[in-house]
């Protein structure tokens, strides 16, 4: 039986080279998952949900400034990367290579998400409306990204490769400035 060796403290507690490390991936991290959907974002033509079907028949225009989303999957970008990733024993490169994959896949609900909800401020729906529609509108965005994935198999080999190419060199980096 060979014995676990962690770095740190006896406490568990990161030391203050580990603490920099996943302050600067988690940062590194954020900073991919705002240029990745700042380079693929592409204005949907029509809302997921039927909020466009009114008796007006007047057209919804795309409400998420480029800002939205691009800060939303770098807020959630940074949030897997810390859960899932940078942990006070050390970084992990195959976490690192699977979280960006998952979060270069979650790209697609963010779209379908900022455009509902678009719509449904643009048509002027009610704050309670809006909040009662938000697990249907995940749902639905969920199942949109899955179905795009399933269908776009070429989309798989593509953001494999960005994973790799995003996910290890900041893990190394990380790893390397926990060692010193």
């Amino acid at each position: 039986m060979s014995a676990v060796r962690y770095s740190g403290a006896a406490s568990g507690a990161p030391s203050e080279s580990q603490r920099l490390a996943i302050a600067l991936t988690t940062l590194m991290a954020g900073a991919i998952g705002a240029y990745y959907m700042n380079f693929y974002w592409d204005y949907p033509a029509v809302p997921t949900v039927p909020l466009h079907m009114n008796p007006a028949h007047r057209p919804v225009p795309s409400w998420a400034p480029r800002w939205v989303p691009v800060s939303a999957m770098a807020l959630m970008s940074m949030l897997f990367w810390r859960l899932f990733v940078a942990r006070a024993r050390g970084i992990s490169m195959w976490a690192a290579v699977i979280t960006m994959f998952v979060l270069f896949a979650m790209s697609k609900a963010i779209e379908f998400i900022c455009l509902d909800y678009g719509a449904a401020l643009y048509l002027e729906q009610p704050l309670w409306h809006m909040i009662a529609m938000f697990p249907l509108v995940m749902l639905g965005a969920l199942f949109g990204a899955a179905t795009l994935l399933v269908l776009g198999f070429g989309d798989w080999i593509v953001m494999l490769v960005l994973a790799c190419a995003a996910g290890l060199p900041t893990a190394a980096i990380g790893r390397a400035i926990a060692r010193l």
